[in-house]
C-alpha cells in the first residue's frame, strides 16, 4: 500500500509539474474555443442597422438586421471567417419577399463595425463585390452591449 501512495504521488507531481508549453497550449486551445459575442448598431432616424455575431476562433456567425423605416427590411445571417481584424461573410437574407445570399466584408474596431460597399455582381447565386479593392468601408455601427 505505501508503494502505490507513493506511485500515485510520483505521478501527480509528474503531470501538475510538467512542462508549462503544455499547460500554456492547453490554456491557450480553451480560450481559442471560448464564444465570443459582439454587437453593433446603427440608428439614424428611424432606420436602424443591427449587427449580432458570434465568434469561435476564427469562424464567425451572427444576425445583420437592416430595417429602413420607407423600404424592404434585409433580415439574416452571418456565415464566415475572422482573419486578423476582418471578416468574410454571406449574408443569407430575404428583402421584399424574395431570398438572397450576398457577400459581406467587415471591418471590426475597437468600438465599431465598417461594412464594405460597392458594385456587386451575380456569381452562382451570391451577390459579391466586382472589385473589392476599390469598394469602400462606408458604413458604420457602434459597438453595444448584446441583450
Amino acid at each position: 500500500m505505501i508503494k502505490s501512495v507513493y506511485f500515485c504521488g510520483s505521478l501527480l507531481l509528474l503531470v501538475a509539474c510538467g512542462p508549462s508549453e503544455k499547460r500554456s497550449a492547453v490554456s491557450d486551445a480553451i480560450e481559442a474555443s471560448a464564444a465570443q459575442d459582439l454587437c453593433f448598431q446603427n440608428i439614424t432616424g428611424s432606420d436602424s442597422l443591427l449587427v449580432k455575431l458570434t465568434i469561435i476562433g476564427n469562424d464567425v456567425s451572427g444576425t445583420l438586421r437592416w430595417l429602413p423605416s420607407e423600404k424592404d427590411k434585409m433580415v439574416g445571417t452571418l456565415d464566415g471567417t475572422l482573419q486578423n481584424d476582418t471578416i468574410t461573410a454571406v449574408y443569407s437574407y430575404q428583402a421584399e419577399g424574395t431570398d438572397a445570399r450576398e457577400e459581406k466584408i467587415l471591418r471590426l474596431t475597437p468600438d465599431s463595425l465598417f461594412i464594405q460597399h460597392g458594385e456587386l455582381v451575380d456569381q452562382n447565386g451570391t451577390w459579391v463585390l466586382k472589385n473589392k479593392r476599390t469598394a469602400q468601408f462606408t458604413e458604420a455601427a457602434v459597438k453595444t452591449a448584446c441583450k
